[in-house]
């Protein structure tokens, strides 16, 4: 079961990401949620960096089999490839493979030349680069949100407890070791169920400050909403 429907028209990387639902969140068939590929200093076919990059996607593939979370390059100069693979707190480490493999297969298929890419799934995220990235906050700066499409009977009320819920667990992430914090609002109906989570090269300070970012992207866009994802990170792209 998808998570949210989507009914935006931008897309971001993902550095952090903050969601809540009425219903308990399954993770298994998500679909593609968009995709960035850079048109500056594109390669060629079968050079280095083409080389590299695919490289790094097969190592991605491997490593997540035991985990959600790997940085990793392959190369070395201006020919090296840098990036991480993500999948979201929850995710089984089949359903992590599966979706990373997904996100692979279409980043190549999607962006054949770029030295610079990002494909988000709703289970995961895979980015790579030409330049070195990790542990930083990208110097540009935009936000994401999915609104679900189902509105609460009392949305004021409802808005209220869903904003202290994401306060609460986003408040929880910068000292959780796996930069990850869930919880839940049982109290009335409907029931409440709410995520945070941060890349792991990123520091507590930065991770507190994106999901601030995140937070006030729901706040502002999502009222009365039942289910709604926002993520914090740069390079807008209009689809």
């Amino acid at each position: 079961m998808s998570l949210l429907n989507s009914n935006t028209n931008t897309i971001t990387t993902f550095l952090c990401f903050l969601t809540f639902t009425f219903l308990l969140p399954a993770y298994s068939e998500a679909g593609s949620l968009g995709s960035y590929c850079s048109t500056d200093g594109n390669f060629t076919s079968n050079d280095s960096f083409d080389k590299n990059s695919k490289e790094l996607l097969g190592y991605f593939n491997y490593k997540l089999a035991r985990n959600d979370f790997v940085l990793g390059s392959k190369g070395h100069g201006p020919d090296q490839a840098r990036g991480y693979a993500h999948c979201y707190y929850g995710v089984s480490a089949k359903d992590c493979q599966t979706c990373n493999h997904k996100t692979a297969n279409e980043i190549l298929e999607k962006c054949p030349y770029s030295k610079e890419a990002i494909m988000i799934y709703e289970n995961c995220v895979l980015k790579y680069s030409n330049m070195s990235f990790f542990g930083k906050v990208d110097n540009y700066q935009i936000s994401l949100v999915f609104a679900g499409s189902e509105n609460a009977s009392s949305p004021a009320e409802f808005d209220g407890k869903k904003m202290q819920l994401l306060s609460t667990i986003s408040d929880q992430v910068s000292w959780k070791p796996r930069l990850a914090s869930t919880g839940e609002s049982i109290d009335g109906s409907p029931e409440l169920y709410g995520l945070a989570q941060c890349t792991k090269d990123l520091s507590s300070l930065d991770c507190k400050k994106c999901l601030d970012g995140a937070y006030s992207e729901i706040q502002a866009c999502c009222s009365g909403k039942l289910g709604a994802m926002g993520s914090f990170r740069g390079l807008q792209h209009e689809i």
